[in-house]
């Protein structure tokens, strides 16, 4: 006499991760899309242009003195005023002269001390190339101005002043922002990462059939 037995269903955890190639097919078809979705709301953001004028400090009669040490007094002199750009004291008159306000002008300008020299890049973010180099410009020449005035009115001597010179003008601004290899990258990850996010979303809402057999 033989005995009937079927076989217990496998779990839902266990069925929600055997293989499903119509699971797969789908989390990739609406990986795709988003990650489409992305990229193409990346690349329609406002266009960013940056233009960057360059300074030099100098001050010749500590340079004519010689010494190992003009150097790192100089530098320490840039590191000094270069932050001071983007301070109220020096972006309320420029907003002025150029028509817009201090906080545009603080989310728009930067100055950097790059490396051990004696430059300062003064850089402007806006959102045509005109205007970038407009504003690199003015805020350069505004930079270059503050120090002298600030010597004066601490009553340095003229023949002890340090100054600030472009010695790099402010062209047209470079386009910066959206850049189309960096929204390929992002879309590739979001494609990536939604396929195994949803991939795994449908096994558990569709999870495949579990199998049974009859043993007799």
């Amino acid at each position: 006499m033989g005995t009937d037995s079927r076989e217990e269903p496998d779990s839902l955890w266990d069925t929600a991760f055997q293989f499903n190639p119509a699971n797969l097919v789908a989390a990739l078809i609406i990986a795709l899309l988003l990650a489409a979705l992305t990229a193409a709301v990346f690349l329609t953001r406002p266009a960013t242009y940056e233009s960057t004028a360059t300074l030099a400090i100098d001050q010749p009669s500590l340079i004519a003195s010689g010494g190992s040490g003009v150097l790192d007094k100089l530098s320490r002199v840039r590191a000094k005023y270069a932050p001071l750009l983007t301070t109220d004291v020096m972006t309320q008159p420029l907003a002025k002269e150029l028509g817009t306000t201090p906080q545009a002008l603080r989310s728009s300008l930067s100055a950097t001390t790059p490396g051990v020299n004696l430059l300062i890049l003064v850089k402007a973010s806006r959102g045509n190339r005109t205007q970038a180099q407009t504003f690199a410009t003015a805020a350069a020449a505004a930079l270059a101005k503050y120090t002298t005035d600030d010597q004066t009115r601490a009553g340095v001597p003229a023949k002890e002043q340090f100054s600030l010179t472009v010695v790099d003008q402010a062209r047209p601004g470079t386009k910066t922002a959206p850049d189309r290899a960096q929204a390929i990258a992002i879309a590739v990850v979001v494609w990536l990462v939604a396929t195994a996010l949803i991939y795994v979303a449908l096994q558990l809402l569709r999870p495949k059939k579990a199998r049974s057999s009859l043993d007799e």
